[in-house]
């Protein structure tokens, strides 16, 4: 079933237009200025939309889903892809999460277990940490969960 899953993440990115590459949006030169954000811990993570800790953010497949406001359209995707570039964000609710699918969007950060953890399910290292959390300090990102392949 964990294959399947792979697979229907991988046939379903294919087929997702983000806002910021339709037709008739502006090119990222064109952009609107990026979002503000808002930290709450020393480490800059917003501690009120994690449902893990540091220590139990690899305790997943892989991934974290998050939701994203729809109203913060390509300012808020390029903030997001500007600190996880390999984020994928979906228009369809997915995973775990919850997303309100008329107001928000999915978003999964997927991670190499082998380089953001210290060990399978241990905690995860500094530099992977540090990206969540500048992810959960965007403005316009509610809920991060871990991701599980089922």
């Amino acid at each position: 079933m964990r294959k399947l899953s792979v697979v229907l993440v991988v046939v379903v990115s294919g087929c997702f237009s983000p806002p910021d590459e339709r037709p008739g949006a502006p090119a990222a030169a064109e952009a609107l200025p990026t979002r503000p954000v808002t930290a709450s811990t020393a480490d800059g993570c917003v501690a009120s939309k994690l449902q893990f800790t540091r220590a139990q953010a690899c305790w997943n497949d892989g991934w974290i889903e998050l939701c994203a406001e729809r109203a913060g359209g390509t300012p808020l995707v390029n903030e997001l892809r500007h600190i996880a570039p390999s984020i994928f964000i979906s228009d369809a609710p997915m995973g775990r999460v919850g997303c309100n699918p008329t107001t928000e969007l999915t978003a999964i950060y997927a991670f190499d277990r082998g380089q953001a953890c210290e060990a399978d399910g241990a905690t995860m290292r500094p530099e992977a940490w540090e990206t969540v959390c500048r992810l959960s300090a965007v403005e316009g990102t509610r809920i991060f969960v871990p991701g599980f392949g089922e």
